[in-house]
Formats: structure tokens, sequence, C-alpha cells
């Protein structure tokens, strides 16, 4: 603690290090907002210095010009709102989504980014079964980021989220999937894949998308897979370690994920053929999230298949549950197994079968 005082003075006033080893600069403007900084000690010696000069312009009635940053990406504008936004808009949830837009658009420019753009976006999430109200928090994160670039840092740009919601709005194109597929649309969207799909794009889509449904995993979740995190040498309990991050966290978390027959057969087939040079550490499919999505839909639509009769990623999650809960399993070690750790989530996964509804019915009031 002393050394840590000792330390602590000898850094320039509204300067303190931070326990990563970063320095972290603080200063209230004329608005009384206070604005921080996080870097090097050098660089935050400057922005804090860059702060004041700023403040004392405005003080004096000078204008400071406007940035032009047309060709700065979402990602570098995303890692400049982190750095130096208000203290307000650094909640754990707010940094959740900004990290995921940042897998999403982050290489895009500032100045190719359009509404249709968005508008696409959208319609993928909304495509794969994603709520209405999560799809406008995930926006609402892109559109403050926005303002405040425009706002704060007066950057020339145009904020291509303005008027596009989750449900409706600007440019709403497709209704939103039903959670659980129609009877059918796995085997329909499957045989798509593979006959409509290049065959070396087909075989990988369709390993990913047999193990969603034979597994209940997010698309991320799969994505994220390493070879070491495949555990089947036991063949009466295979098992996977799957790394999660949940929103507001800030550090990712496992959990082991007891795979059935068809999920450990799946795997057992794939770590026959993997290629002798891949590492332990290595991710076993090296795509991008958004492409499987894009693919299975590609798929679809050379297929005919009506969005109401085709099962995507994520409503295969949804069927899974339904599944697993129809056959008896028990909530709780079902919450383990999908990851999640409110009992009312899985209010929202499950869509029990009108068959299986009679059967419980018929045996629930049998005289």
């Amino acid at each position: 603690m002393s050394s840590k005082r000792r330390r602590n003075k000898t850094l320039p006033p509204g300067i303190d290090e931070l326990p990563s080893g970063e320095h972290r600069a603080r200063i209230t403007d004329a608005n009384g907002s206070r604005r921080m900084y996080v870097g090097t000690l050098a660089d935050a010696v400057r922005w804090r210095e860059q702060q004041h000069a700023a403040r004392a312009r405005a003080r004096a009635g000078l204008e400071e010009p406007p940035e032009a940053d047309g060709d700065m990406t979402l990602g570098d504008l995303i890692t400049l709102f982190n750095r130096q936004a208000a203290f307000a808009y650094q909640s754990e949830v707010a940094q959740y989504f900004l990290r995921r837009w940042k897998e999403w658009l982050g290489r895009r420019r500032l100045s190719s980014l359009r509404d249709r753009d968005i508008i696409t976006w959208r319609d993928e999430r909304i495509a794969d079964g994603v709520a209405a109200a999560t799809i406008d928090r995930e926006l609402s994160a892109l559109k403050g980021i926005y303002r405040w670039a425009m706002r704060t840092r007066r950057m020339r740009i145009s904020n291509p989220a303005t008027g596009i919601t989750g449900s409706t709005g600007v440019g709403a194109r497709i209704q939103p999937a039903p959670r659980r597929p129609a009877p059918g649309a796995v085997d329909r969207t499957r045989a798509a894949i593979l006959e409509h799909l290049e065959e070396e794009t087909s075989a990988r889509v369709i390993q990913i998308y047999d193990l969603a449904r034979w597994t209940g995993m997010r698309r991320g979740e799969i994505l994220a897979l390493r070879w070491r995190d495949l555990h089947l040498d036991d063949d009466t309990d295979p098992y996977l370690i799957v790394e999660q991050r949940r929103d507001g966290a800030t550090k990712s978390q496992t959990r082991a994920m007891p795979l059935i027959r068809q999920a450990g057969e799946l795997l057992r087939q794939m770590l026959t053929a993997k290629s002798a040079n891949a590492a332990d550490t290595d991710r076993i499919w090296m795509v991008e999230p958004r492409s499987i999505s894009q693919a299975i839909r590609r798929a679809c639509d050379r297929a005919g298949i009506p969005a109401d009769e085709r099962a995507t990623m994520h409503p295969q999650r949804h069927l899974f549950v339904s599944l697993a809960r129809e056959g008896g399993m028990p909530d709780a070690a079902l919450r383990e197994v999908i990851g999640h750790r409110d009992p009312r989530a899985l209010r929202g996964y499950t869509r029990i079968d009108r068959e299986v509804a009679g059967r419980l019915l018929r045996e629930a009031l049998r005289t």
C-alpha cells in the first residue's frame, strides 16, 4: 500500500495508475460532465493537455475545427469512445453491446456505412430469431456511439441507424421467424444447404448447423470452440468446454456441456479428419459468424423455401430446449446445459408441440 501511494505521488495531477498497468486521465468539461482517457502514461498526459487547451479555446470564443474521420473504421471509433467517453457510458452492459458491434461491423469504414447496411444486419438478426427488444438495445448502443462522435468530437459523419428499430421502421422487409421451427423445417433447410451451396462451403456449414441442432449451442459459442475443448475419450460421458460471455460480463466464463450420441459422433468424425498441422489451441472453424447465417439464408432462397418454413441457427436452440423439456429433463439441469442462470429464460425458449401437449393432458386427466 505504501509503495503504491509513493508511486502515485509522482504522477501528474488528474492521472492515476490502474491495476492493469495502464494510466487513466480524468477531467471535468465545461458542462460539468466527467470525461476520462485510458492508455499509456504519455498518451494520458497528452490527452489531458489537449482537453485543457480545448477548454481554454472555448472560453476565449475560438472554435475548434471539426474532425474529418470518414476513413476511420467503426471499430476504431468504438476504441476511441471507450478511451474518451464520459463515465456514464462505461457500464458493463453497454460495453457488451459495443464489443458485439466490433465483431459485426468493426472493419467497415464510417464513410461506407449506410442505413441499408444496418437494415440488412437487423433483418439477419430477426431471421435468426433474436427478440426485437434485444435488437433495439443493440441499435441504441450504436446510435449512442454516433451521437457522441458528432456532438463531442464534432465528426462530419451521418448516423446510419437513425429511425431503424428492432421490429418495424425504415426498410423493414421480413417478419420475425417463429421461435420453434415448423415441422420438417430443419430437414428442408439441411437439404437446401447440401444441394445449393458449394461443396467446401456446404461441408463446413452442415457441421456447424448439425452441432447447433444436437447441442442447442449459440452460433458464437460453436464458432469459438477449439480442438482442446473436445473431451470425447469417454464414450459414456463425452462433453465440451464451452466459452460464453454473459450480458454485461467483462470476462468470459466456461461451462462443461454433456453431449448426446449424435453430437458425439459428429465431433469424433471431425477429430478423425483433423489436419496434422492443426494445434489444440486453434479454432475448429475459422469463419465469421455472419457468414454462416448468410450461407443458410442463401441456400434457402435458392431452394425457394419461405421464411416461415426454414430453420436458421438460433431457432434450433429453441427446438433443442423444447424437445428436452418435452422429454422430461428438469429445468435446473437444462439451464446448466444451455448456459442460463435465470429460470425465467426457459419460458422464451419453450414451445410445446401440440401433439405432446395433448398426450400430457390426456395422461394427467386419465381416469
